[in-house]
């Protein structure tokens, strides 16, 4: 089994955070996946603020952060936001498997690679 790390960082109030903390530390190997971008719809109208996306539009933004058969995400993100959580919102919507954790250290993410 592959494992695939997914930083999910995401701040309300500015969502541009979420990148900034993955461009500016992030467990080696992993990739991002955006809350408002990759693991919602915004095109849906009144369905809340981040409406849950289409298993298309999951599967294509799990694709493009190296999530695909035989591979085992680990979705984290800073403590705030929820968006580890929305991953796996969005996975067990689409009837993927992955598993959330939060808030990894600057120290973890230094030692944790990915195999």
């Amino acid at each position: 089994m592959r494992y695939r790390f997914v930083d999910c960082a995401y701040e309300l109030d500015r969502p541009e955070a979420g990148r900034e903390r993955y461009l500016e530390a992030h467990v080696p190997g992993a990739s991002f996946l955006e809350l408002a971008g990759d693991l919602s719809d915004l095109s849906i109208p009144d369905q809340g603020r981040h409406p849950l996306p289409c298993a298309e539009s999951f599967a294509a933004a799990a694709s493009r952060a190296g999530i695909g058969d035989g591979v085992f995400a680990v979705a984290y993100d800073h403590g705030a936001g929820g968006g580890a959580a929305r991953l796996w919102l969005s996975a067990w919507s689409a009837a993927t498997d992955q598993f959330p954790c939060t808030g990894p250290s600057a120290s973890t993410r230094a030692r944790v690679r990915p195999r």
